[in-house]
């Protein structure tokens, strides 16, 4: 994976996030992703399946971090995960217009494990 454009780039609480434009060196195919500062894969990915599609992955196992990770009580957790969601909803309307114009968008609030991501990301678990 080769990272292109540094599109967004927030802090929430101790994680940095920063969304890229990258590509596959193997495939070279055009994605989208959010990355967890120290990781070296995207947390929340976008890549085009085929002509019309895309499709999100989500690293269930990056997400449990920031919940293992976070010393915040409950309510800064809340706020935190309200901050992070806005920021992907931000960055998949940017993911959407400018990488994927002519596709279908799978968007993470439509996401099928959506409640298991929030539980991760509040809770560790």
């Amino acid at each position: 994976m080769k990272l292109l454009i540094k599109v967004n780039e927030i802090a929430i609480g101790p994680f940095l996030y920063t969304a890229y434009i990258f590509s596959h060196k193997e495939e070279d195919k055009i994605g989208f992703g959010i990355f967890l500062d120290g990781f070296k894969n995207p947390m929340i990915m976008f890549e085009a399946v085929d002509d019309i599609q895309v499709k999100i992955n989500v690293s269930e196992n990056q997400v449990r971090y920031i919940g293992e990770q976070s010393q915040s009580d409950s309510n800064q957790r809340q706020a935190y995960y309200k901050d992070f969601m806005n920021f992907v909803k931000s960055s998949e309307l940017l993911a959407a217009k400018q990488i994927f114009p002519y596709k279908k968008m799978e968007y993470l609030a439509d996401y099928r494990h959506l409640a298991r991501i929030r539980e991760l990301y509040l809770l560790g678990k």
